[in-house]
């Protein structure tokens, strides 16, 4: 299974897809010439992680991401990962997640929505939960991070060429706006009609 693919920001004959089949080793696959042809980047991963998200730094072809989770078991909770390379993949630090699991709020499962676009270290991640979603920051690739904005259900996640604005989309609330790369939101006035 492709659970996710992207194009190097910085030639785009150059593209990932992340594999993440159950049961099964996974890993990135690169082509160079436009799709024709794919190669596996690096060693497989073990076989117990399930991927979600790929992306590549456009201000840095050799830092890639990932997200994937060690799913649950009768006796361990679900255990998500932050994966960065800073080789093309050759190789990878992992970085164990911090879901919020609470009587009021339970994660699930979390998803790159966008690096910055000059700052290979500062990642945007979106994290699926019941009842809310979180959109949380990390300024040193994938260690640690930090919530800017939490609605229900965040369909829609976009930045600007330079970075700096934010948007953020929920079924419920409407859209979210950060003029400041993403460190503090408003709605957008008037909202949107559905």
């Amino acid at each position: 299974v492709v659970i996710d693919n992207c194009v190097d920001p910085s030639n785009v004959d150059r593209a990932y897809a992340l594999t993440s089949s159950g049961g099964r080793e996974n890993q990135p696959w690169l082509t160079d010439d436009d799709g024709a042809t794919w190669t596996p980047v690096g060693a497989p991963f073990e076989a117990a992680i399930l991927f979600e998200t790929i992306e590549v730094a456009p201000s840095d072809p050799q830092r890639l991401y990932l997200t994937g989770a060690i799913p649950p078991t009768s006796t361990l909770p679900r255990m998500p990962f932050v994966f960065r390379s800073t080789n093309g993949g050759l190789t990878w630090d992992r970085y164990a997640f911090p879901l919020e699991i609470t009587a009021t709020q339970r994660d699930k499962n979390i998803f790159i929505s966008a690096i910055d676009p000059v700052d290979p270290d500062r990642i945007y991640v979106r994290v699926s939960g019941d009842p809310d979603d979180r959109l949380l920051v990390s300024d040193d690739g994938g260690q640690s991070f930090h919530e800017v904005l939490r609605v229900p259900v965040m369909r829609g996640f976009a930045r600007s060429d330079d970075g700096w604005t934010i948007w953020a989309g929920s079924d419920t609330s409407g859209l979210f706006r950060s003029p400041d790369r993403g460190e503090t939101f408003a709605p957008v006035a008037g909202g949107i009609e559905r």
